[in-house]
């Protein structure tokens, strides 16, 4: 469990609050600013995106695992195109 304190503190109430699991919050955590090259204003945003459009589509775990490689940029299987459609 010590791994949660390494995640990034917008993360937390969403584990908190049972919207996202154990399994979820590290692969929202990958969207960080050092793998992103942004500011944390910029990342802490883009997670925000990511968790509402993956609550609201009802995603699974492994939806969000592709939605953040593509995003990543480690895939290009899925595009972000579609996973807006289902959104």
């Amino acid at each position: 469990m010590l791994r949660i304190l390494r995640f990034p503190s917008d993360i937390i109430p969403a584990l908190g609050s049972g919207d996202i699991n154990i399994q979820e919050a590290p692969q929202l955590a990958r969207l960080s600013v050092v793998r992103m090259d942004c500011t944390l204003v910029e990342a802490a945003a883009l997670r925000r995106d990511v968790l509402v459009a993956h609550l609201t589509s009802c995603g699974s775990q492994n939806s969000l695992r592709a939605w953040v490689k593509e995003i990543l940029g480690e895939v290009t299987a899925v595009s972000t195109k579609n996973m807006m459609a289902v959104v």
